[in-house]
């Protein structure tokens, strides 16, 4: 296999165990006030599976296709739990907020997009805290 592709999907699955991971800290901080938000099915059950299984387990046993997928998933709700609680912005949220900018964009009609890797600094954030 071409090591440019290997070192590309070593990349692209960092970023998403980022993303997960830092939802996932993000969660378990706010939990018992993230389950009184007004949220769809969909997202309360990406909630729970984001609770029940590290970032790495689910690169590991995913396709590329469903990780892709997943990645736009997890840009929505982090971009929804930034609108949700900006005016409690203690905690592990300044680092969600940081991270979301980092990796995603929004377009004017509130659609999220994941970067494409060229344009993620490398002065990124590369683990969560």
């Amino acid at each position: 296999m071409d090591s440019k592709l290997v070192g590309s999907n070593i990349a692209w699955y960092s970023r998403y165990e980022l993303i997960h991971e830092t939802l996932r800290l993000f969660i378990n901080e706010r939990e018992e006030h993230i389950f009184n938000k007004s949220l769809s099915k969909e997202m309360f059950s990406l909630i729970e599976s984001i609770q029940g299984e590290t970032g790495n387990k689910v690169v590991y046993r995913s396709t590329k296709a469903e990780v892709d997928a997943r990645f736009v998933e997890l840009g929505k709700l982090m971009y929804r739990f930034i609108g949700l609680f900006k005016k409690h912005d203690y905690g592990h949220y300044q680092t969600l907020k940081a991270v979301f900018e980092q990796q995603y964009s929004v377009g004017r009609d509130k659609t999220v997009v994941p970067l494409e890797k060229e344009k993620v600094s490398a002065k990124s954030i590369q683990s969560p805290p």
